[in-house]
């Protein structure tokens, strides 16, 4: 088997349940480990063969710096809702901000982070709205509490 390019990590594969496309019947996050860091869609007409968009839909603080992935997420497609919803960790010591700017380039590397999670949604899954925290540690926590997997499902 040859080479396909640089190493992705696949998260939450879904199938699509109203594909604009053949090419769009599974949906799944990535992180392509090249200089696009951030979250990426990707898609698949069968489920082996994969397409990457050439941006990242989502992209913090932390991508932006280079110091590292720090992404497990999920995606489901939220029928009440008739939105596509990406729970995602992210690393909120970095900044309070949830998608990165040019500033987030340069940002010193911080001795110790705590994961928390967020949350956005998107009908399309091109436009992406509503950037939120919706699960951290508090004071009352333990030290060296982390939330490290979190998985979602819609029942």
């Amino acid at each position: 088997m040859a080479p396909q390019g640089k190493k992705a990590f696949f998260w939450s594969v879904v199938k699509h349940p109203h594909p604009s496309t053949p090419a769009e019947k599974f949906i799944a996050l990535a992180i392509v480990q090249d200089h696009r860091r951030g979250a990426h869609i990707v898609t698949s007409p069968d489920g082996v063969h994969w397409s990457c968009a050439e941006a990242p839909f989502w992209q913090t603080p932390h991508d932006v710096s280079g110091k590292g992935d720090d992404c497990l997420m999920q995606i489901i497609y939220d029928r009440a809702k008739q939105k596509w919803v990406v729970y995602r960790r992210i690393i909120p010591e970095f900044s309070e901000r949830m998608v990165a700017d040019e500033s987030d380039r340069d940002r010193k590397l911080v001795d110790r982070y705590f994961r928390s999670y967020a949350y956005a949604e998107s009908r399309d899954l091109r436009e992406w709205k509503n950037h939120r925290f919706i699960l951290s540690m508090d004071p009352d926590d333990p030290p060296d509490t982390e939330l490290y997997q979190f998985s979602c499902h819609k029942f």
